[in-house]
């Protein structure tokens, strides 16, 4: 039984639509670091580093016949899954408690209420934490409907075909890959 897995995640960490970042699962963490060593010493644009069992590995310059010398080189034989916008986040919105649906645009402001109304329908694990007189809704996601970056002190998501400039200081975004 083949117990690694690979993924090719895109996370746009520039204007080039190219770039990429590849997760591979390794079996153990020695493996990952030494198959870190040797993805680091090769040819081409690339970088990597390994987080216990996993190793990333982000591509630049559009070298997409990179991947595949690079999983040569390192001995990956495991298969893998190509996501063009691939993430996993999870955004917490605070609101008073008791405040509705509909008094969210007033409460929020226009933008920040668009966004959780969206969140609210692609995301289907949500977890709620209450404090004294507000509430956290934390929604969590895994996938590629949701697209989001830093841009001038706000987070820029684009969601449901529309983009929603967020302030930074209104919203909290976790980021786990």
């Amino acid at each position: 039984m083949n117990t690694k897995t690979k993924w090719i995640v895109p996370f746009r960490p520039s204007s080039h639509s190219y770039d990429a970042t590849v997760v591979l699962r390794f079996e153990n963490e020695e493996k990952a670091d030494v198959a870190a060593r040797m993805a680091n010493n090769g040819p081409g644009y690339r970088s990597a580093v390994s987080h216990g069992k996993l190793l990333l590995i982000s591509f630049s310059d559009g070298s997409w016949d990179e991947p595949d010398n690079t999983f040569e080189e390192i001995g990956w034989k495991g298969d893998y899954k190509e996501y063009n916008c691939y993430q996993e986040l999870t955004v917490n919105i605070t609101v008073p408690i008791g405040a509705t649906h509909e008094a969210l645009a007033l409460v929020l402001g226009p933008t920040q209420a668009a966004l959780f109304q969206e969140l609210a329908h692609l995301c289907k694990q949500t977890k709620t934490t209450e404090a004294a007189d507000t509430k956290t809704i934390s929604f969590s996601y895994k996938g590629e409907a949701i697209y989001r970056q830093e841009q001038n002190g706000k987070y820029v998501f684009y969601l449901s075909s529309k983009w929603l400039h967020v302030e930074k200081t209104s919203v909290e975004v976790v980021v786990h890959i």
